[in-house]
């Protein structure tokens, strides 16, 4: 369906949760979802956080549609144009990823999932690779749907590939999930943003020198998200909810 001239704004929740809360994570962003907007995302392994996920995957993996997956679902019992993007430590067979999982209403469609392309090596690289995958999200009340790029955090090495393939695949937007102190995305995301005219999210876990959730638009100019009852360029270190909004 060809969309109208001028499309509805999309809002977006940032979820910012901290990695050493474990499954209370889970309850927080639960609590978070009851603000209305189209897409929810959450950090990277967001329920276990990247160092125990590295440490025990076969302790803290679960099937994409498992028991985290199934809890966020129920949450978008009344949002059926929805989405939620979360953090998932996802076991297939014998296989572990580090995933993105693309969690809509249940008359949309099956859950879908990002698998890390880059997995970090230096931590006994005992996450499977996966590929560039784009996703859409349902709009279906406003007649069309956007498309969406990912990464998860150590991705963001090769941020110049992935904006560069995502462009071909022509995203409306690219989502990176991370928990990393590391913020090389604040330094190149902008002008590739611009470069490739899309905008870019990110959402980051919280915790020490973490946080940083934060958003550009297509010129690769910052979004201002509102969170902690003020407008910022980027969310705090601590736990956080942050929304913005962004047009296409």
């Amino acid at each position: 369906m060809v969309r109208e001239l001028q499309d509805p704004p999309l809002n977006i929740c940032l979820i910012q949760t901290d990695p050493e809360a474990g499954s209370g994570n889970l309850d927080f962003a639960l609590q978070a979802m009851r603000r209305n907007a189209d897409v929810y995302i959450l950090p990277e392994l967001f329920t276990v956080g990247f160092r125990n996920g590295t440490a025990s995957p076969s302790k803290y993996a679960e099937p994409l549609q498992g028991r985290t997956v199934q809890a966020l679902q129920a949450a978008l019992e009344s949002k059926p144009d929805a989405t939620i993007i979360a953090g998932l430590l996802e076991k297939d067979g014998g296989q572990f990823f580090n995933s993105a999982a693309i969690v809509r209403h249940s008359s949309v469609g099956p859950v879908g999932a990002y698998r890390q392309k880059n997995p970090e090596h230096q931590f006994g690289n005992c996450f499977a690779p996966g590929d560039f995958e784009a996703f859409f999200l349902g709009r279906k009340k406003h007649g069309y749907q956007l498309r969406f790029g990912f990464m998860i955090c150590h991705d963001y090495y090769m941020a110049a590939e992935f904006f560069a393939c995502y462009n071909e695949q022509k995203v409306d937007a690219i989502v990176m999930i991370a928990d990393s102190a590391d913020t090389k995305w604040r330094r190149e995301f902008p002008s590739l943003g611009q470069k490739w005219a899309v905008p870019a999210i990110v959402c980051n876990a919280a915790g020490e020198r973490m946080g940083g959730s934060c958003a550009w638009d297509s010129a690769g100019y910052p979004v201002l998200i509102r969170g902690l009852g003020q407008d910022c360029e980027r969310l705090p270190e601590v736990c956080a909810i942050g929304t913005l909004t962004l047009s296409f």
